[in-house]
Order: structure tokens, then sequence, then C-alpha cells
């Protein structure tokens, strides 16, 4: 009971562990999406209509009573675009089509698929043997990978997973999309009676979260954080404003930015999990952080920054960049 309990307080039963091979190279990829305004799509449609339309009228050279009734409808349609104050689109009334530029869409990011191979290999054609070392972990990776049975003749999605590959992967929120087994691998892949002796797997895993956003505002809210702390406790909760102010200064949450520099830095995974460590990691992260603040270069880009920034550059001599 001490020993499985020493194991479990060092989450030992939190996580299963697979010798996997060498994945070889990482690549990462970060895209951005962009699309054509769709007001720029009506406007030009809306130009090719009208010129179309002048060109079926003959430009509005048409005599009679056909031709005033057509210059009475131009009119009142320039009345109406001038009292919306668009009256700039009567340019692109059949004459002209509108440049205007591409907006963004979305954002999407590839760091976190991953596919293991694992060689499962028994050195007996012993049953113990086998079951250690092939089926217990052929069965742990196909608990994981498979649906869920909620019924005869029904099932959920499967479970939600954690991966941590340290200097190379990590997964907060992954599935896994696809299992493949071969099974009589090796030099001898079958003993007598058919018993299996080797069995390679193939398990992808996908990160089901796919952005990864730069954050824009530092962790280093403490002395504005500990501010807002004490005039929100004038008239609200002090405790809640307290623990607002320490939450920016101190206590990162976890993310994909965090992560991915995690995986950068080869992070152990004791430290990503350990409350402990993830405390001291995140204090040394508001500690440099802070230190900023005193940077000389912060404060010659704050002093540069703004309208008396901008005279200064002007007035500077050009950069000796080429």
């Amino acid at each position: 009971m001490a020993k499985q309990a020493k194991a479990e307080a060092r989450m030992g039963a939190d996580f299963v562990t697979f010798r996997v091979n060498n994945t070889g190279t990482n690549s990462d990829s970060f895209n951005n999406a962009i699309t054509e305004p769709s007001i720029k799509t009506e406007i030009n449609a809306m130009s090719s209509k009208a010129r179309m339309a002048r060109f079926n009228i003959a430009d509005g050279n048409i005599a009679g009573p056909i031709g005033a009734v057509m210059d009475i409808v131009g009119d009142v349609a320039k009345g109406i675009l001038n009292a919306a104050q668009v009256e700039g689109f009567i340019a692109l009334a059949g004459n002209a089509f509108a440049d205007i530029q591409k907006v963004y869409e979305t954002s999407s990011a590839d760091i976190g698929r991953t596919t293991f191979t694992i060689h499962l290999r028994s050195w007996a054609a012993d049953d113990w043997v086998r079951l250690q070392n092939l089926f217990i972990p052929l069965g742990a990776i196909l608990a994981l990978g498979l649906p869920r049975a909620t019924g005869r003749a029904s099932y959920d999605g499967p479970f939600l997973l954690e991966v941590y590959n340290q200097g190379r992967t990590i997964i907060r929120e992954g599935l896994i999309s696809s299992i493949s087994i071969e099974r009589g691998v090796g030099d001898v892949g079958y003993a007598k009676g058919g018993k299996v002796l080797g069995i390679d797997v193939n398990v992808t895993i996908d990160d089901l979260s796919n952005v990864l956003s730069v954050p824009i505002n530092p962790n280093v809210s403490g002395v504005t954080g500990a501010i807002s702390a004490v005039a929100s406790a004038l008239g609200g909760s002090a405790g809640e404003a307290t623990a607002a102010a320490l939450t920016k200064a101190t206590y990162g949450e976890d993310n994909k930015w965090t992560d991915f520099m995690a995986v950068m830095a080869s992070i152990p995974l004791d430290v990503q999990i350990n409350g402990t460590r993830k405390w001291q990691l995140n204090m040394a992260r508001s500690r440099a952080e802070a230190a900023q603040w005193r940077s000389p270069y912060r404060m010659a880009s704050g002093l540069m920054s703004g309208l008396s920034g901008d005279l200064i550059k002007a007035l500077s001599n050009p950069t000796d960049r080429s």
C-alpha cells in the first residue's frame, strides 16, 4: 500500500508511458487565410450590372417619353445616394470597378499532429512473456484510440488525451485519429501454434486546437494590477480584486504559446504538470518580464513612440541598414 501510494503521489497513475521509435525531424507550420471583402464583390457586381444596363439602353440616349423617364429615374437614384452619403459610388455606375484590399479571415497552426511507431516484441513464446510485452501495451493503445461503447449497438467518441513528448510535442487536448497494426513482424514473427511474437503499431494523434496566437499584453501587470485591486476593493470584494491582480502578475495559464515555448526549450514533463514546479516556473517568468520595465531598450522604444518620437526620428540621421 505504501509503495502504491508513493507512486500515486508522484502521478504515476496519471499517465501511461510507451517506448516509441525515434520520430525524426519535427516540422511546424503557421498559416493565415485572407479573403476578398464582401463589399468589394457587391460593389463590382452592381457596377457590372450597371454597365450592362447602360449598354442595353444606349447610355440613356433614348428620345421621347422613354428618355424622360430614364432621366427621372437617374435623378431619383442620385438623390438617394446623396442622402445616404454614398454619392462616391455614382462613379462606379458602370464606369469603373473598386479595388479594395483583402482582409484577414482566420489562422491555423500545424504543430501538434504526431505519429508514433511502436515495436512490440516478445523474446519468448511463453504466454506470460507475450502478455507483458505484446498484449498489455497493445490493449492500452486500443483503449486510448477506439470509440467507447454506449450500448450493444451504439458508441461515442474515444477518450481525449494529453501527450507529452519532450522537446517534440505537447498536446493538451488531443485525439487519436488512426491506429494501424501489423502482426507477425521481426526475425521470428510467429512461434509454434501461431503465437505472434512481433507487432508493429503506428499511432497518429491530432491536436484539437489548431491556433497559436502571440500574447500582446505581457504578464507584467503587478503594479497596475495592485492599483486596480485597491480601487476595486473600495467598492467591491477585496479578495476577488487581489486574486485578479495576482492572476495577472504571477500565475500564467497554460496555452498554445507557452506549450510551444516549452517544446522549444525541452522542458520536462514534471515541470509541465507538477503544481510546485509550475508555480516556480511562472514566478521565474514573471521576474523576467518585470525586469523588462527597467530595460534601457524598452525605455528608449517608449520615448521614441508617439508624435514627439516621430519628430525626433524625422530630424535624425537615416538608418545605416541597407
